[in-house]
């Protein structure tokens, strides 16, 4: 069947063409009929069983209309159906009736006539069709609020001038709360279903994401560079001459406040700039205690490419440069007046390589609606709002 779909204030039509087959089941007659003969009013009882027929209509135009009530979310209900057919269009085989008896075949033939001409039977076509497309219309609008997977407090606006609005919110998983500005525009004149990002919303995905990336608790250990410096004394002389006070078992965690985290994103051309600042420090044991041996302010800045991808949102990141604003740890300063020389690019480069270039894919909200799967696509900035239209 072909479809046409249009939206008006408190209501939903839909036309379309299509072809149908319907089985009429067997029927009974019993009834008094009035019939005129040579001038006299007679009453005749008709009883008689009737046989099933089948209805072919190879063409039929529909016009359907919905009123939408604010049951369910604004649940169509079916008002009107009009039928277009051609009697051309419209066959329908013999019904024979047994035991009407003297005049039974003048009503047999009018039953047979009146089958013949699908306007006199319009009626009972509709109600025939009826539950049909009450159950059709059930199950798309289903389709359309009830999505797949990922949403949360979806609503469904009053219907208005341009039709309405079916929205929800895509939970996102992070470690603090985040708010989101409601901006939309206030006119979309849509041509698509659409998904609307704000920057807001966007720097909270890119943060999550990033954060995901940064360790609470890494062993510097488990970085070369450092490693091979805890084995070399001899390298510890000129790189980093403190670090000759520790066992080269000795653990040194490197520890990023996740919380502090702050994000700043920037965007030129669809390129877009991540930096993120944050506390962190270095841990070790002296006399089997851990002591905060370094900490830092860190800035970390990192390229980020987002694409939509099969109805997924990609994130891709660039190589990250760190740059760390460090000190001793107060404690650690006051027991042990270290020697100032420390190469914390060795951090900062750890730091950088934990982020390396990844890719994180946040799977997006679908839907389906009859034999269409709708997905996410064609990307892009407008007015402070990251757009998608379902396609």
């Amino acid at each position: 069947m072909v479809r046409d779909f249009k939206h008006e204030a408190g209501s939903l039509s839909i036309s379309g063409t299509g072809a149908m087959s319907v089985l009429l089941e067997s029927f009974s007659i019993n009834q008094i009929v009035t019939r005129e003969f040579g001038g006299n009013v007679i009453q005749i009882h008709l009883k008689a069983e009737c046989s099933g027929s089948r209805v072919e209509v190879s063409s039929f135009g529909i016009h359907s209309f919905f009123s939408i009530h604010r049951s369910g979310g604004y649940l169509p209900e079916l008002t009107d159906l009009a039928l277009d057919i051609l009697p051309a269009d419209w066959k329908v085989g013999a019904i024979n009736c047994t035991g009407l008896g003297g005049i039974g075949e003048e009503i047999e033939k009018s039953i047979n006539q009146a089958m013949k001409d699908p306007g006199q039977l319009a009626m009972l076509v509709r109600d025939w069709m009826k539950p049909y497309f009450d159950q059709w219309i059930k199950n798309q609008w289903l389709s359309v609020s009830n999505f797949n997977e990922g949403w949360e407090n979806l609503s469904i606006s009053s219907p208005g001038e341009n039709g309405f609005y079916l929205r929800g919110e895509i939970p996102l998983q992070s470690e603090e709360d985040i708010v989101l500005n409601n901006v939309l525009p206030a006119d979309p004149a849509l041509t698509f279903p659409r998904f609307y990002l704000s920057r807001e919303g966007w720097s909270a995905i890119a943060e999550d994401r990033l954060r995901s990336l940064l360790p609470k608790f890494y062993d510097l250990r488990q970085n070369n560079s450092f490693r091979k410096l805890m084995q070399s004394k001899f390298a510890q002389f000129f790189v980093w001459p403190h670090l000759r006070k520790f066992h080269s078992s000795t653990p040194f965690v490197l520890r990023t406040d996740t919380s502090s985290l702050d994000l700043a994103m920037s965007e030129s051309q669809g390129q877009w700039k991540a930096e993120l600042k944050g506390n962190g420090a270095l841990t070790t044991l002296v006399g089997g205690s851990p002591i905060d041996y370094i900490v830092f302010e860190m800035k970390l800045n990192c390229p980020l490419r987002m694409e939509v991808e099969g109805g997924s949102l990609v994130i891709r990141n660039g190589k990250a440069t760190v740059s760390l604003d460090w000190k001793f740890g107060y404690l650690y300063q006051l027991l042990y007046s270290p020697d100032k020389k420390v190469p914390v690019q060795i951090m900062a480069g750890a730091l950088a390589d934990l982020i390396g270039e990844k890719t994180m894919r946040l799977e997006l909200p679908h839907f389906r609606i009859a034999d269409t799967e709708y997905v996410l696509g064609n990307l892009r900035m407008e007015d402070q709002l990251l757009t998608m239209d379902w396609l």
